[in-house]
């Protein structure tokens, strides 16, 4: 009898009280673990072959150190929500303290890799013919603003879930996903499988993808829940508003010079 009515008052609980399944966020992580060996690993195998033909330099210092940094972020991303998931709440807590210092390391080293590759793009430039080199600069600057929009949305994210741990624990575990989203379309974008010369344009591609990668988590929640979460729309907020001026400039001329200037690159 206890049992019953137990049941009956779960399912006639208003929409504030229901809460998302702890092993949504475990599949979110363990998703986002596997896109980014599936993205990196195929890419990166690939560099490697070309480094010892002689037809790339080797890795910067600086792209080892990143690699490093985001891998342990979602290795730590996945166990976290594991240990959270098992309910132990203690080593989860201890673990969780990793998460302050790898934050600040990702985006200093985020911004490190950046400058390397774009002035190291700059040699490129010099030697090749203007009209050739038009396009690609185009895209690597495109491509460029992207990074600054991932950038500050992992920090905004990331920074706001490790704030609110305490006191908004729906907010903190999605926030988490959502904050990961960013830096991972570095990954998303090396999947061979996602068409990048078709008639999609490149930065809708990187919305799409953002949406598509969010959508499972949001599904769940849609249906476990029958709600929005506020994490949702000021997501979507941030997400609308960083992509206006990414396809206001993409491929636009003064752009191009003035973050090519950033790099030393020639005009």
């Amino acid at each position: 009898m206890s049992t019953g009515n137990a049941t009956a008052n779960t399912q006639s609980a208003p929409p504030q009280a229901r809460e998302l399944s702890p092993w949504v966020f475990v599949f979110m992580a363990a998703l986002f673990l596997v896109t980014a060996l599936a993205g990196f690993i195929p890419d990166s195998l690939r560099k490697i072959d070309l480094v010892a033909a002689g037809q790339r330099p080797p890795f910067p210092v600086i792209m080892h150190v990143h690699a490093g940094l985001s891998g342990g972020w979602l290795v730590l991303l996945f166990g976290q929500s594991l240990l959270a998931a098992t309910g132990r709440n203690a080593l989860h807590r201890q673990l969780g303290m990793l998460g302050f210092a790898l934050v600040p390391a990702i985006l200093l080293a985020i911004v490190l890799l950046v400058y390397e590759i774009g002035t190291d793009f700059a040699k490129g430039f010099a030697a090749m013919p203007a009209g050739m080199a038009v396009p690609v600069k185009a895209l690597i600057t495109g491509i460029f603003m992207e990074q600054i929009r991932m950038w500050f949305g992992f920090a905004i994210f990331i920074g706001w879930a490790l704030a609110v741990r305490k006191v908004d624990l729906g907010m903190h575990k999605r926030l988490l996903i959502l904050g990961t989203l960013y830096p991972l379309l570095a990954g998303i974008d090396r999947l061979t499988w996602i068409p990048k010369d078709g008639a999609i344009d490149r930065a809708t591609l990187f919305d799409l993808s953002l949406i598509v990668w969010a959508l499972p988590m949001f599904v769940c929640d849609m249906w476990q829940t029958r709600r929005i979460h506020r994490a949702y729309r000021a997501w979507a907020v941030y997400g609308v508003l960083t992509a206006i001026p990414i396809h206001r400039f993409w491929g636009d001329p003064d752009w191009v010079r003035i973050s090519g200037s950033w790099f030393g690159w020639p005009g």
